[in-house]
């Protein structure tokens, strides 16, 4: 079930228009550094001697951040592509 659904999901992508496709991988992108970004001080702020609460909660924030910028970047590229589509065929 799950390579159908896999499947799926890479037909309907090559399907959406170039520049929404770059907008979404380019985000995912970002969005993967910074939960890089926030794993690396998370895991540095508990191995090294001098933990602080601050960097914990920065490490966690990023975190949160970074999910919620996949979020907003995979609704904006679809709602880009509908709309490109959707205004180039009326023309």
């Amino acid at each position: 079930m799950i390579p159908t659904m896999l499947n799926k999901f890479k037909c309907r992508f090559k399907e959406l228009s170039d520049i929404a496709s770059r907008i979404i991988i380019y985000g995912m992108r970002i969005s993967c550094l910074l939960m890089l970004v926030g794993l690396v001080l998370y895991l540095l702020n508990n191995h090294t001697q001098n933990s602080s609460m601050y960097v914990l909660l920065l490490s966690e924030y990023i975190s949160e951040a970074a999910v919620s910028i996949a979020a907003i970047i995979i609704i904006g590229g679809l709602m880009f592509d509908y709309c490109f589509k959707k205004y180039k065929s009326e023309q």
